[in-house]
């Protein structure tokens, strides 16, 4: 059992799951009974149309769908996605994203990964190259730290 901060009023509570103090999970449960009822009378509704009748934020009623326990009441709501800005049901979502959004957005983060064409190995180091692939010769202080210095070179007087 830790302490921590309310993240809704900043309250200090003792925290054991819930990131909600006592007071504020109470009044958590009780809009999410509450959406959930509303829900079920109105199938289609939208999480915009959730937050206005409730005069809840947007941010919040999206977190009571998506965290709240309403069961597959869920599947009935219309949340916005964040790409296309079009409603789409629960159920189609993947995270803020509709699905064919969600696959663009996968497909730009592969698309775009560095690949690494040109690696420098420890044996690379050794020899003096600098791993690049044009055969030209090594900077003069990679040539000049291969000299051998230390307690046990000879000395010149």
């Amino acid at each position: 059992m830790s302490v921590a901060n309310c993240d809704k009023c900043g309250k200090v509570f003792k925290r054991l799951k819930s990131t909600l103090c006592s007071d504020c999970q109470v009044d958590f449960d009780a809009l999410t009974r509450d959406v959930y009822h509303y829900i079920n009378d109105n199938p289609g509704v939208s999480v915009a149309e959730l937050s206005e009748s409730f005069g809840v934020d947007l941010q919040e009623m999206e977190e009571v769908v998506k965290k709240g326990e309403i069961g597959m009441a869920k599947h009935s709501v219309l949340l916005n996605c964040k790409g296309c800005k079009r409603d789409v049901f629960f159920f189609e979502t993947e995270g803020n994203y509709c699905k064919s959004c969600s696959k663009k957005v996968r497909s730009v983060i592969v698309n775009e990964s560095p690949k690494h064409k040109s690696r420098m190995y420890y044996r690379d180091k050794m020899d003096g190259s600098t791993g690049s692939d044009d055969n030209s010769p090594a900077p003069e202080f990679v040539l000049n730290s291969k000299k051998k210095q230390g307690m046990h070179s000879k000395r010149s007087s």
